[in-house]
């Protein structure tokens, strides 16, 4: 940013200080540059500007802006080579190097480092390897070998005769190492395996160094590179893991059984319906306002496979300042919603999906029809091969101790960090266990409120709250409570429920919430209520019955079905296999131009030659407007710029042939009318129009018809494309592979609406 402003104010100096050039060169004008014989443009007449728009060409004009940037960078040019000059015979570079250097070493020293240099940090603590500082040798970190395995708890034997190095860990883990070479062999299980390392332990100053990367995961260990603060951090996740799960046993239980659970609920086909309503009532003096939003599910599916039937019911009301506030959207586009609805079907496994309904069009503002099937093709997605850490530990050290971003801390701290909240909503302590028989009741309760009060000035939770010691902004009642019951490891009963109370600005509120669900069964109620301001309520509840009927995933025989992808424009409709390449491409893009219309094409298509006319007309037009920032045309200027639009594509000239394999060349020769409109659009900007509105556009429009008028067509130039196949068995382009040969090959620099 500095560069950039020194940039900008040694130019505004070096304007300021040239005195305007005249139109005639002086004596000698021809060793000068055109921008010394001229000055700078902003001092130029306007007959100055007309005569050089006329006589100039690109080269002069080139040669121009080259010099006028090269005059204006010399003194600042001067004045990096000043003042490094300066700083290099007065010693501030390494003065600075130097600084840093001390703040760097401070900073390790105030987070435990022992050494200014390079450190290594294991399970959270830095290690000291008796005042020997470990080396950096191409990009690898070493250390002495003997106190590094040693603290690692390693038996460790060294044969000085043959360079030979031995560990061996308590658990049995083995590693062996030779002085100069690059082989090592470690144990894995009961199997021995070699490794081939990119740096070999080596001899200096008398200690023996290894490399700590390579004997560090031969030991099972974790290893990342803190690159700011010269930092090796080996992390036992075994034992991280252990320590967390050590406190999590009752919640890691419960965890497990509803992993079993997901993977059952996969399986089971379920006719299903639910319910969603959110509510809210605001009081008044004689009334009170009221609003709701809600949602209304049935239909019949399992993990994979379904149909289901959405519903919308909305009557705002009272609702507005709520979405006012939360969301982008306004009171009439939620009540547009009320009564709308969606039908679904899919199959995750065969990645595709299909809706009908009027729902999704009054969401996004599209055109896609209510009354006709549209669909999607995603990835194929098999949820039963979705797999989850075992424990909460595990997944915590996915969740946080991969990232590679520690800031000033080691893995292991982050990861514990992050942990204490939920250790200390779901550790043990929190939980009472009761077992009969087969089934086990876990009992869990947490007073949020003494916790916060306890934990305030460094718990991430009141933090993130963004609470204080205030009695005020802490709710004096944060109660919550549940319950869960397993049998044979299976999730049979949870329940939960809460109580939150906070008297802030003198404004009582209250928030309470229970649930209570089974495998089939779900119903959640919850309520905040303010004392003299109002009440929200939500409400949501869901059932389940399995079934032996499958669901159906296709729309039913003889039903319209189009793709979302042609709907909304991003690819062209498909043709049949045979229909052939060439043939399909040639059509398309004298449709494209409006050239010709290939009867067979528009068949193939389903397009009528009106429609597709007047989406080309109202894309085109659209996307000339935004290359030029003009204004949404009126119907007269839009008629203009579209009869423009179409005396250019009449000029367009290319050849198309297949090539085989579904690969279509096409051959062109490049008009080079868009070409010449930018490069005198931006050369002659400042003498047009630019006032905006209707005298803005039709300065543009007269630029555009006599750069055509000069148009040229430039050397043949070839490309290919290849036809896809679409889901529905068709083949075709995507929008983005016609609009590349329109905008780069047939029509270089052209507007296009794909942009």
């Amino acid at each position: 940013m500095k560069r950039y402003l020194c940039v900008f104010l040694a130019a505004l100096l070096t304007l300021s200080c040239m005195t305007s050039a005249l139109a005639s060169a002086p004596a000698g004008a021809e060793e000068e540059t055109l921008y010394q014989q001229y000055g700078p443009w902003n001092s130029w007449t306007q007959e100055q500007k007309d005569a050089a728009g006329a006589d100039w060409d690109q080269a002069q004009w080139d040669d121009y802006w080259q010099s006028y940037e090269a005059d204006a960078w010399q003194p600042l040019d001067a004045y990096y080579a000043d003042y490094e000059q300066w700083s290099m015979e007065y010693g501030t570079y390494e003065g600075m190097q130097d600084s840093w250097q001390e703040e760097l070493s401070q900073t390790k020293a105030e987070l435990g480092m022992p050494y200014p240099g390079i450190n290594v940090s294991l399970n959270g603590e830095y290690l000291d390897f008796g005042g020997v500082e470990p080396v950096a040798e191409a990009g690898r970190t070493l250390v002495p070998f003997r106190p590094f395995l040693e603290g690692l708890g390693a038996q460790v034997s060294y044969d000085e005769a043959s360079g030979r190095i031995e560990a061996v860990l308590p658990e049995g883990t083995s590693m062996t190492l030779w002085v100069g070479q690059t082989r090592m062999e470690y144990t894995e299980g009961e199997r021995i395996q070699t490794l081939e390392m990119d740096a070999a332990p080596c001899i200096r100053n008398g200690q023996t160094y290894i490399p700590v990367r390579f004997a560090a995961e031969a030991l099972g260990l974790e290893v990342s590179w803190d690159a700011y603060y010269e930092t090796v951090h080996l992390t036992d996740v075994a034992a991280l893991v252990e320590e967390l799960d050590g406190q999590l046993s009752c919640a890691n239980e419960i965890y497990a059984a509803l992993q079993n659970e997901w993977q059952a609920q996969l399986e089971r086909t379920c006719q299903a319906e639910g319910e969603f309503r959110f509510s809210a009532t605001l009081y008044g003096e004689k009334e009170h306002a009221t609003g709701t939003f809600g949602l209304s599910l049935e239909g019949l599916g399992n993990g994979q496979k379904g149909e289901y039937t959405l519903s919308v019911q909305a009557e705002p009301g009272a609702l507005e300042p709520l979405i006012r506030n939360g969301t982008v959207w306004d009171v009439d586009q939620l009540a547009a919603l009320d009564g709308r609805s969606l039908r679904l079907l899919f199959d995750l496994e065969q990645g595709s999906v299909y809706y009908k309904g009027d729902l999704i069009a009054a969401l996004d503002g599209s055109e896609l029809p209510g009354d006709t099937w549209v669909s999607q093709t995603l990835e194929p997605l098999d949820l039963s091969s979705v797999t989850w850490p075992d424990t909460l530990g595990q997944l915590m050290w996915q969740m946080y101790g991969t990232s590679g971003f520690y800031l000033d801390e080691t893995p292991w701290q982050v990861v514990m960090q992050q942990a204490e909240p939920v250790l200390q909503l779901l550790g043990d302590s929190r939980f009472t266990r009761t077992v009969s028989g087969e089934q086990v009741r876990y009992d869990w309760t947490a007073d949020l409120a003494s916790l916060v009060m306890e934990q305030l000035s460094d718990d991430p939770l009141g933090t993130l709250m963004g609470w204080t010691s205030s009695d005020a902004q802490v709710p004096s009642k944060m109660e919550l409570k549940g319950q869960v019951v397993l049998r044979g490891g299976r999730l049979e009963q949870l329940s939960a429920s809460g109580e939150l109370e906070l008297d802030s600005l003198g404004l009582p509120a209250a928030f309470t919430f229970a649930l209570e669900a089974t495998p089939d069964r779900l119903t959640l109620n919850g309520a905040l209520t303010g004392e003299y301001m109002g009440k929200v309520e939500l409400e949501a509840r869901s059932e389940r019955r399995e079934t032996a009927e499958a669901p159906r995933t296709t729309p039913p025989e003889g039903e319209a079905v189009e793709s979302y992808d042609v709907l909304t424009g991003l690819r062209l409709p498909g043709v049949p296999a045979d229909f052939g390449g060439a043939h399909y491409v040639q059509a398309a893009l004298d449709a494209r131009y409006g050239k010709a219309w290939d009867a067979d094409y528009l068949a193939a298509v389903g397009m009528d030659q009106a429609a597709l006319e007047q989406k080309q007309r109202e894309r085109d037009v659209a996307a000339f407007c935004d290359s030029f920032l003009l204004e949404t045309p009126g119907p007269e200027l839009e008629e203009e710029i579209w009869a423009l639009l179409r005396e250019i594509y009449a000029r367009t000239d290319y050849t198309v042939k297949d090539a085989g394999d579904g690969t279509v060349e096409v051959t062109a020769r490049p008009l080079d009318v868009f070409d010449r409109v930018w490069e005198v659009y931006w050369q002659q900007m400042d003498g047009m129009d630019q006032s905006g509105g209707e005298d803005w556009s039709r300065s543009v429009l007269e630029l555009c018809r006599e750069q055509l008028e000069q148009a040229e067509y430039g050397p043949e130039e070839q490309t290919s494309v290849q036809l896809q196949q679409w889901e529905d068995g068709t083949v075709g382009l995507d929008r983005y592979e016609l609009e590349l040969l329109h905008s780069t090959l047939i029509l270089p620099s052209a507007p296009s609406y794909w942009w």
